[in-house]
């Protein structure tokens, strides 16, 4: 059976960032969300990933497991998608979920081989820790509904950088089997 969820929600310290460029307040952005019991806390059952993801897949494998979700793998496809957009976002002084050439997160998922049932984004910008994106997200019902959401197995973190602006991409999915 295929569910499909889709909302908008814009939720900022500082007012909408939509396409323009941001103020330097932390944002937090999630429009995408389409939705068809290992306790990583347990050193044992960490998340294999490069380094900085591997501290944030424990991060929020920790937030599904407090509300009794399971716990999500990285995936490199989506880490692939999520860095991307990350990046893009950086180089061309936007924040949005759409690309400025048009492209969503479920067109950068199957552009790295990833073929999703379910997928959603959160992104963030202006905070400075993966910490701060995380509990952003986490603060907002919508967000936080998307992290959790028990139909998403798969995970992947973009993060960019450009002095004091930041972008945070957070893709999550299952893949089609």
């Amino acid at each position: 059976m295929r569910y499909f969820v889709s909302f908008a929600v814009c939720l900022t310290l500082a007012g909408c960032g939509g396409s323009a460029p941001l103020a330097k307040q932390p944002e937090v952005l999630n429009d995408s969300f389409n939705d068809a019991s290992t306790d990583v806390r347990d050193t044992t059952q960490a998340v294999e990933s490069p380094s900085g993801d591997a501290n944030f897949g424990n991060l929020l494998n920790n937030v599904r497991i407090d509300v009794g979700a399971d716990a999500v793998r990285y995936d490199a496809r989506l880490d692939a998608a999520a860095q991307g957009h990350a990046d893009d976002m950086i180089a061309q002084s936007y924040f949005a979920h759409e690309s400025l050439d048009g492209e969503d997160v479920r067109d950068r998922i199957l552009a790295q081989g990833y073929t999703p049932t379910a997928w959603g984004e959160n992104i963030a910008a202006n905070q400075r820790t993966e910490q701060e994106a995380l509990e952003g997200w986490q603060n907002s019902p919508s967000h936080n509904k998307m992290m959790t959401a028990e139909s998403l197995e798969d995970f992947g973190l973009g993060h960019a950088a450009d002095g004091s602006r930041t972008r945070w991409v957070l893709v999550m999915g299952t893949e089609a089997k």
